[in-house]
């Protein structure tokens, strides 16, 4: 056997001693949720995905999905298990945003473990259409056994006030509002909405800070058979009704007509504006003329509406020809507007 020389054997004591101290050493604990073995980031969504309950934690899931995307980080998914409650506008926001990324990156976001979802969260989302967005295989959408009482029409999408897209959405809630009245007032309301997201919501002259679909909203409802409500829900990702009203220079009229010394910073305030000043029938044309026709069919069937957009939300509730108003400001901002209408029948 050859004699060691004083440096080998130097050596192989330092490599011992590295060795041992590797061994002892405690291994890494890896934050579960955030990323796998192989480096995938992974984003958890909230337990409560419900606008009214959970607003925050809600709109700060999906920008970090937002942000995520914007990173250009190909290696991530999305974990829906958590969720245990969802709501039907949290849901449509979610499909906005999923449906934008595919759209614009022409790329496939996979979903996490979907076996482990709830049965109901696994069905409002087929329902809603969002399997589809999300490239789940056929196989993997069908729902056993799962019987709830919220049912969720499948949401359309658009770029131009498409009357046939509103028609859609009436065709498959028909049997719920029943009279022909009552599909005439929707339909108008829908157009209106539709028609002021492609005039307003996406002005050439503001520049957004992220990538966006010019002149794209979202349309869903849904129906509970146990209490008899319907939702239509409608959202865009623009500049929101703050922007827009200022930009249409009626902030003045708006405040004279409110009798608000100051109605900047204060976007619930200026939510109730666009309601307001929409009554008047002034001939500008701006918001206010297809939130009126939302008005007006909440009015006849004595139902509340809610509207988000920036840092304000409004709500307004009727009955009997009278109305409560509940005007809050938010610590986070929406991107865009969003638009609920409920009523019972």
């Amino acid at each position: 056997m050859k004699r060691l020389t004083p440096e080998r054997r130097e050596w192989l004591i330092r490599h011992q001693y590295y060795c041992e101290k590797r061994r002892k050493r405690k291994p890494h604990k890896r934050q579960k949720g955030t990323r796998t073995k192989s480096g995938r980031v992974i984003i958890k969504a909230p337990g409560d995905l419900c606008l009214k309950e959970n607003f925050d934690e809600v709109i700060k899931f999906v920008y970090k999905l937002k942000q995520t995307i914007a990173d250009n980080r190909r290696r991530f998914a999305v974990d829906f298990e958590p969720i245990r409650k969802l709501s039907p506008g949290a849901a449509l926001i979610l499909a906005a945003e999923l449906d934008r990324w595919r759209r614009l990156h022409s790329a496939k976001l996979k979903p996490w473990k979907i076996n482990t979802w709830e049965k109901d969260v696994r069905r409002l989302f087929h329902e809603l259409g969002i399997f589809e967005l999300l490239n789940i295989k056929k196989k993997d959408r069908k729902i056993k056994n799962s019987k709830g009482s919220l049912k969720f029409i499948k949401f359309i999408t658009g770029n131009e006030s498409q009357g046939e897209l509103a028609g859609r959405l009436i065709e498959a809630i028909s049997p719920i509002i029943g009279t022909e009245y009552s599909q005439r007032k929707l339909y108008t309301a829908l157009s209106e909405a539709m028609t002021n997201v492609v005039q307003h919501a996406y002005p050439e002259t503001l520049d957004f800070k992220k990538e966006y679909l010019k002149n794209q909203w979202w349309l869903t409802g849904s129906y509970n058979r146990k209490t008899k409500e319907l939702k239509v829900i409608f959202y865009d990702q623009g500049v929101g009704i703050p922007n827009t009203l200022s930009s249409s220079g009626l902030i003045e009229k708006c405040l004279n007509y409110l009798k608000i010394k100051q109605l900047e910073h204060h976007d619930a305030n200026m939510i109730k504006a666009a309601l307001e000043v929409g009554k008047t029938r002034t001939k500008e044309r701006y918001r206010g003329k297809g939130l009126q026709q939302l008005l007006d069919f909440i009015e006849h069937h004595d139902g509340e509406i809610r509207i988000i957009s920036g840092n304000g939300e409004y709500q307004r509730l009727y009955s009997d020809g009278l109305y409560k108003e509940n005007p809050e400001k938010r610590n986070i901002t929406l991107d865009g507007t969003f638009i609920e209408w409920t009523v019972c029948f």
